[in-house]
């Protein structure tokens, strides 16, 4: 997003979740540097500020920092962190709608608008907290959902003890059983690929 204007605008807003907010945003990191964008080359020198959007606190700016300036990342040179000389608590409601891709802004929208009280702010924090952890157990359930019926699909069938699951592989069939396929033609259609593979290998082994 872009707010249109004649001017180029000083500022960019990029989101943050709860867990990055509370491990290193909250608190400065000692590199004094945040982020890895892709931003227009002429973008550089005009950005000033940077401010952080914390996601599921219903819309709420949690940071400010005063940048110093942007250095490329030395893997994706394409893509910049920043720089600050400081940062700063700063509780505000944010007026241009959720931020998912970074947003550029005036800095001076977003200093003229009231801060938040004190007791408003704890309760968007819990609740992007909460939000977070409650994603994250969703998550673990349904990993330990696929795996328990696959484990239940493999007892079932009295599968010989030579044909195993490799670790490896472990992800890829839970993720099938979490699209909806049935663990049995999970398990069943694994082993015949790697029997085949097995037999394939065998066969240019005589070969050879």
């Amino acid at each position: 997003m872009e707010i249109s204007s004649n001017k180029a605008e000083d500022s960019i807003v990029f989101s943050s979740l709860y867990t990055n907010y509370e491990s290193y945003l909250k608190n400065d990191n000692p590199k004094n540097r945040h982020g890895i964008w892709k931003i227009e080359k002429q973008r550089l020198d005009q950005l000033k500020y940077a401010y952080v959007y914390l996601t599921d606190s219903g819309g709420m700016i949690v940071r400010k920092y005063k940048i110093d300036h942007f250095e490329p990342d030395k893997k994706v040179t394409s893509k910049h962190h920043f720089y600050f000389e400081k940062g700063e608590d700063f509780f505000i409601q944010y007026p241009f709608g959720i931020v998912r891709k970074h947003h550029y802004v005036f800095s001076s929208k977003l200093e003229n608008i009231p801060r938040l009280k004190t007791s408003e702010i704890q309760n968007r924090l819990n609740n992007s907290m909460k939000t977070k952890m409650n994603k994250d157990r969703k998550e673990k359930i349904n990993r330990i959902s696929a795996r328990e019926e696959l484990s239940l699909s493999y007892q079932a069938n009295n599968l010989p003890k030579k044909q195993y699951v490799r670790i490896a592989d472990i992800a890829m069939l839970e993720k099938l059983v979490n699209e909806g396929q049935e663990p049995d033609a999970v398990l069943t259609n694994y082993f015949n690929n790697l029997e085949t593979k097995k037999n394939l290998l065998n066969k240019d082994s005589k070969k050879d």
